[in-house]
């Protein structure tokens, strides 16, 4: 049973006008708080400072985000008395068990993207503090590596949006509201897909489904443009929380879900997760994604991005079990972000694994764009009519040696962030290249002028300088007119 309440339409128009009028809203929560995003923030203990709840921000916020009772008469003076009695009509709160005279929140309730998202509590005063009350928990949605997730999902329109493990349903809620015609939201938890739906009614969203059930299951048959996951990936040698334990390599969900790629998405589609892969001493983390794939793997690009490296004893279910199977050949794990994109044309595939501790979701869609154009048949011969750009982020860093009372360079190393960081020596003719990239000139314009300067050998082919550009382009240094590097605040 969950503590949520469904009313008509019209009364989750008032709750949601309730809590944007009251000023429960990121933008007030950023300020008030000095946290650039909700998952910085800390539960302060319990605090009877009562005086500092002066506004109807500050007692919402600690009601669903501190987790703290306050005194029911507080509530009452500083939301009103319809507003404390509109909370109750969605069973919002209830009395606190050692103080009959407070009010509790009875989930996590929070601004997260525009949106309004409901989970469960993490913590219940019954159980203490730590303790994961329920072992079908809908996990709330603002731990940073939450937002790390969300931040590597590209936002372009799509039409048929899957979201798996969706859990609290910010995924398929954020897709639904912003960018997808049609969003679903599959989790094996009933409890997940009754908070979603929740969340969904009190964000005005019809354009979605929750459903419940083993990853593709209730959706079998269904083709989609778009899926995405994160996963549980916390190694296990059984599963007491489903939103965490991933079986003893922490991969089992993950699998399934590779392993169902085929059978749901559309030729073009992508796919993007975010999970923990364990490091084997016998085959890479980007081979064992596209052996997860199947017979039809030769159909699929695999863009892996390592974020960052994971030692057993960081996770906090370091059992015996899951030291036996590191004993096995396992030696740390790596949370990283995958990109499968479906081909769809007789091109080349490729498999590709980048390092890079953040990823945003518009340049993993740039660079699998780039990546499929560059292996299209002819794309040679197109690259040297295309205009070239220095890219915006580009710099360039010289270093030079004092030789003979006089200054002279050494060395010269391209900087960029964008797609994603990277730092790069470069011969002096690149420098130069950069030099004439101002939208006017072609790929084949530049070749001609900088063998006229003498900068490049004169016998220099169109395709072999076709090729170094390229490469240009791939580390983000240059760009072309027909596909321009997404905006860094993307």
């Amino acid at each position: 049973m969950i503590p949520l309440v469904r009313r008509a339409p019209e009364r989750f128009r008032a709750l949601r006008s309730f809590l944007e009028d009251g000023g429960f809203t990121e933008r007030d929560l950023f300020s008030r708080l000095n946290v650039a995003n909700l998952g910085e923030l800390k539960s302060p203990g319990i605090s009877r400072d009562f005086e500092k709840l002066d506004t109807p921000s500050s007692v919402l916020t600690h009601l669903f985000l501190d987790r703290e009772p306050a005194p029911a008469k507080l509530v009452e003076e500083r939301l009103g008395v319809e507003g404390a009695a509109l909370l109750q009509e969605f069973g919002l709160l209830r009395a606190a068990p050692s103080d009959p005279g407070a009010l509790l929140g009875t989930v996590m309730l929070y601004p997260l993207y525009g949106l309004y998202i409901a989970s469960d509590r993490d913590w219940e005063p019954e159980t203490g503090r730590g303790n994961l009350p329920r072992t079908d928990a809908v996990y709330l949605a603002i731990t940073p590596n939450a937002y790390d997730y969300l931040s590597a999902l590209p936002v372009s329109p799509c039409d048929d949006f899957l979201d798996l493990c969706s859990g609290a349903g910010i995924s398929a809620l954020m897709a639904a509201r912003g960018y997808a015609k049609r969003a679903c939201g599959c989790d094996l938890l009933e409890r997940c897909a009754k908070f979603a739906a929740w969340s969904a009614e009190l964000n005005g969203i019809s354009n979605v489904e929750l459903l419940t059930g083993d990853l593709y299951e209730p959706v079998t048959g269904r083709l989609f443009d778009r899926i995405v996951a994160h996963p549980p990936y916390v190694p296990s040698g059984e599963t007491t929380h489903v939103f965490r334990d991933g079986g003893l390599d922490g991969e089992r969900v993950t699998r399934g879900i590779i392993e169902g790629v085929p059978g749901a998405l559309r030729p073009g589609g992508h796919c993007y997760l975010t999970a923990a892969f364990a490091e084997r001493r016998d085959i890479s983390i980007e081979a064992r994604v596209r052996a997860m794939l199947g017979e039809q793997e030769s159909d699929f690009d695999v863009f892996a991005v390592a974020r960052r490296r994971i030692e057993l004893d960081s996770f906090y279910r370091a059992e015996a079990a899951v030291r036996r199977a590191f004993d096995a050949g396992i030696h740390s794990f790596a949370l990283c972000s995958i990109a499968l994109q479906r081909r769809s044309s007789p091109r080349p595939v490729f498999t590709i694994l980048r390092k890079c501790s953040t990823v945003r979701g518009p340049m993993l869609e740039w660079t699998l764009r780039w990546e499929a154009m560059v292996r299209e048949p002819g794309f040679d011969g197109r690259l040297m009519r295309e205009r070239l750009t220095a890219a915006p982020g580009v710099r360039l860093r010289k270093t030079h040696a004092l030789e003979k009372k006089r200054w002279v360079q050494t060395s010269a190393t391209l900087v960029t962030g964008d797609p994603f960081p990277l730092e790069e020596g470069c011969p002096p003719w690149v420098s130069m290249l950069l030099e004439l990239c101002d939208g006017n000139a072609t790929v084949r314009d530049a070749l001609e002028t900088l063998k006229a300067r003498g900068a490049v050998p004169s016998h220099a082919s169109g395709p072999e300088f076709a090729r170094m550009v390229q490469m240009l382009i791939s580390a983000g240094f240059l760009e072309i007119a027909s596909l321009r590097l997404p905006a860094s605040n993307g």
